[in-house]
């Protein structure tokens, strides 16, 4: 089998936060886009991502409304450590989270 390509197609509630979020911190560049849809790559490693979104008529309707769980995306790189505290930094932008109860974020 000669497979040219790969990509992942995640059904998400919203396209947009989900694609900026790739855009911004691992370097997607989005390669087409529609309403309710959005297709990433990353250039480097070839990675493909697709959002669709939740809802949108293209998907078979037993899978239509129910948005991926339990999904998990592994990217290689170097330097994990340094990788790690510039997306807990990011994160702490976008969702400030104060622990309770000795609770913290997984992040």
């Amino acid at each position: 089998m000669n497979i040219n390509s790969f990509a992942v197609s995640l059904t998400v509630n919203s396209v947009k936060v989900s694609s900026d979020f790739l855009v911004t911190h691992f370097e997607f560049k989005e390669k087409m886009a529609a309403e309710g849809f959005a297709s990433l790559t990353h250039e480097q490693s070839g990675t493909n991502i697709i959002y669709m979104q939740t809802g949108i008529e293209v998907l078979p309707e037993f899978m239509r409304y129910t948005p991926n769980s339990g999904n998990i995306l592994a990217f290689v790189t170097t330097n994990i450590e340094a990788e790690e505290e510039r997306l807990k930094q990011a994160y702490r932008l976008y969702y400030p989270y104060k622990p309770k109860n000795g609770v913290k974020n997984c992040l």
